[in-house]
């Protein structure tokens, strides 16, 4: 991660961007500024919110993802104002601590709108494909340590004080390397560290979105208590107070999955 005062401001097509010195080149910015919905050959659209549009293209052989965040109604616009250059302080803030996550490489004003370019996390796979390779076809075979291995991350995660905005398993990158599992942060446009500790009602936040997912592929009871058991050791969260915690997560997932099939019908 690069110290945003180490930084080239380079102006492009009414666009501002901070970049880092190694990318400052006119085919790099060419794409960093292509208009909102086009999608020119060896750019590709990416699934996102309806507030955002990400693109995927490759520069000197590298993937990047570039991210653009819309204007919004007043009170929503003043929360993305500062959303690339806060984006980047929290990666960077992550890596201290040890958790990895795609490095911002860029930065982007025009007008109200603001885009972020980030470096793409190579040869990995969201938790959702690990543990679906089919998706909703069938549950793949998966041996206990990668649960495992995802509850003790999360646990960390916390403990260190930090909270994601979207615990969703799409939002979470891995792969194998020696012999053990890796796990990645993206979307982490709502990422805040508390210094003095997760307070408990976002602690559930992130546990009710992890298990959330589970519950719309029937996720087995045995893997939840699996990555529970993974995330209490690392978590540190008090004996006395992990039946408790864990009974609102539930109840808040499975009222979540109960509000999502009635949407449906």
């Amino acid at each position: 991660m690069h110290g945003k005062n180490n930084w080239v401001t380079v102006k492009v097509r009414g666009w501002s961007f901070l970049v880092i010195p190694e990318l400052v080149s006119t085919e790099f910015l060419d794409i960093c500024c292509l208009p909102a919905k086009y999608f020119p050959p060896g750019t590709y659209k990416v699934n996102s919110s309806i507030n955002t549009e990400v693109r995927k293209f490759q520069f000197c052989g590298r993937n990047y993802f570039l991210k653009e965040y819309f204007p919004l109604n007043w009170k929503k616009q003043l929360k993305i104002l500062r959303r690339g250059e806060r984006l980047a302080g929290v990666a960077q803030q992550m890596l201290k601590f040890g958790f990895l996550t795609p490095h911002v490489v860029g930065i982007g004003r025009k007008g109200k709108n603001r885009r972020v370019i980030t470096e793409a996390i190579e040869s990995a796979q969201d938790v959702w494909q690990v543990l679906y390779p089919d998706f909703k076809n069938y549950r793949g075979h998966v041996s206990d340590g990668f649960v495992y291995a995802f509850g003790r991350q999360i646990g960390t995660l916390h403990r260190c004080g930090f909270f994601h905005g979207d615990l969703r398993w799409r939002n979470i990158l891995t792969r194998r390397e020696e012999g053990e599992w890796k796990f990645f942060f993206i979307d982490n446009d709502r990422t805040v560290r508390f210094r003095f500790g997760i307070p408990d009602r976002f602690r559930i936040k992130n546990l009710t979105q992890v298990l959330f997912s589970g519950l719309l592929l029937d996720w087995p009871q045995s893997d939840w208590e699996t990555f529970l058991k993974g995330y209490f050791e690392k978590a540190g969260v008090p004996q006395a107070k992990r039946d408790r915690l864990v009974m609102k997560v539930e109840e808040k997932a499975r009222m979540r999955l109960v509000d999502r099939l009635r949407r449906r019908e």
